[in-house]
């Protein structure tokens, strides 16, 4: 049976990008790993928007010589997406399981208990329990944002951030985890150390991709005290 789509809003942004708003996490991932038509350039997600990059100016293609025209394919694309109807340009997403050491020196493993008021053992319980999914990468090269923490450990960015964050930090804010890569300057509270793999692992210039993390990956963690 056929899934029926949200309701989305495509807006133009310029003469060569659209906003796509209201759209699913399984339709953005979806939108980031299909096959890119040839009037798309390139997939931007953030939270529940996308944002299509065209290839040139509209006023630059037959097609675009009406817009309408254009907002007519990029919906009936949006929705063969959504059906499932276009082929994939990446492999089906891994699964990575990562080592953990909770607490320590430069954490705020004990801060974060207090408040969310819980026990250390309990944010460390709950923090594990998950399987965490690829939801975006940025503010440093390697650095995935990881969606599915729990709601029980929901805090936001910390007030003053920190001037460096030490390389292989396991973070949350604002409903995400993730692990910096590399030292940075960081607002996230820090729950403990990546201890496998090794920090310098989750970005590699001369990989290919370079990125361990893939958009729509599975990240599991584990402490090392389990």
């Amino acid at each position: 049976m056929a899934r029926r789509l949200p309701e989305m809003r495509v807006t133009w942004f310029g003469d060569d990008a659209t906003l796509v708003e209201g759209v699913s996490r399984d339709l953005r991932h979806a939108l980031v790993l299909s096959v890119r038509p040839a009037w798309l350039r390139e997939v931007v997600c953030v939270g529940e928007d996308a944002m299509l990059y065209l290839q040139a100016s509209p006023r630059d293609r037959e097609i675009s010589a009406d817009r309408a025209a254009l907002h007519t394919v990029i919906c009936a694309w949006l929705y063969a997406v959504g059906q499932g109807e276009t082929a994939f340009i990446s492999q089906k997403p891994k699964t990575h399981a990562c080592t953990v050491r909770y607490g320590g020196e430069d954490t705020d493993l004990e801060e974060v208990a207090r408040r969310v008021n819980l026990s250390v053992s309990d944010v460390i319980a709950r923090h594990t329990s998950q399987t965490y999914i690829v939801d975006a990468a940025g503010f440093v090269p390697g650095f995935a944002y990881l969606e599915g923490l729990p709601d029980s450990l929901y805090l936001q960015r910390k007030a003053v951030p920190r001037v460096q964050v030490f390389p292989g930090a396991v973070a949350i804010a604002a409903g995400y985890t993730g692990i910096y890569p590399s030292a940075s300057a960081g607002g996230w509270w820090i729950l403990g150390t990546l201890v496998d793999p090794l920090p310098g692992a989750l970005w590699q210039w001369d990989a290919d991709p370079p990125a361990r993390l893939g958009f729509g990956d599975r990240v599991v963690f584990r402490s090392v005290d389990a």
